[in-house]
């Protein structure tokens, strides 16, 4: 047993010789921290940086016992671990936000591929222009129906997703620097968008580019930038 257990065990066993134990329950021991934090921030109140220093130091350790003190008898009531609650919180504050990205980025390409045939299977209206070719395809069932043969195109960035699906989750098994997986997912999933663009229906935005493709150039852009960055940190690192 370590000694932070010790300490909770002192404070439950001298709140129960007093009977307190009817009153802590979860929201009133989270209610009497606030409280007793409240007391802990009134010594320093209207006070300077220089006078927060010179605060009474026993009046200090009397407000800190209490707001200590509700806060062991809290977890203890819930049967945590308080020093690995608050190893746990260290380092999930220090993990490193692009590996973060590269977690989502496998899910993020499942995830569009899954989205598109969505697309397709409701005729949504994101299709293709008119062609003559096999891979023609009419919806006339769609909720923007047309008769005409069109490219597929959900289809298309579907299948497109699905291999970067595949492609990124062989890439997680090699050594990489944090965030190379997720920028290059930025640069695929631009380069896909912006490609199929050239056959779709939208809107000319401007420079004779489709406000999908201003958006793809962006992701490839970021993609190609944060590419960079992140292979210069690797190397500084080692």
């Amino acid at each position: 047993m370590n000694d932070i257990q010790l300490l909770i065990n002192e404070l439950v066993e001298f709140r129960d010789a007093r009977h307190w134990e009817q009153f802590h329950n979860s929201k009133d021991l989270a209610l009497a921290i606030s409280i007793e934090a409240a007391e802990l921030n009134e010594l320093f109140l209207w006070k300077t940086v220089e006078e927060s220093e010179k605060v009474d130091k026993d009046k200090l350790k009397e407000e800190l016992a209490d707001v200590l003190a509700f806060s062991l008898l809290l977890a203890g009531k819930h049967g945590f671990d308080v020093k690995e609650i608050v190893l746990g919180k260290i380092r999930k504050n220090n993990e490193n936000i692009f590996e973060i990205f590269d977690i989502t980025a496998p899910a993020m390409a499942l995830a569009y591929g899954v989205g598109r045939l969505g697309c397709h299977v409701s005729g949504d209206g994101c299709y293709g222009i008119a062609t003559s070719s096999f891979l023609g395809t009419p919806y006339p069932n769609g909720i923007v129906p047309t008769s005409a043969a069109v490219f597929p195109t959900p289809l298309f960035e579907s299948f497109f997703s699905f291999m970067m699906f595949i492609f990124i989750m062989k890439l997680r098994k090699r050594d990489t620097p944090a965030g190379k997986i997720f920028f290059i997912y930025l640069i695929l999933n631009g380069t896909a968008r912006f490609l199929v663009e050239f056959i779709r229906l939208n809107p000319v935005m401007a420079f004779g580019l489709t406000q999908a493709q201003v958006i793809a150039i962006f992701y490839i852009l970021t993609g190609i930038l944060g590419w960079i960055l992140v292979e210069k940190g690797a190397k500084k690192a080692v």
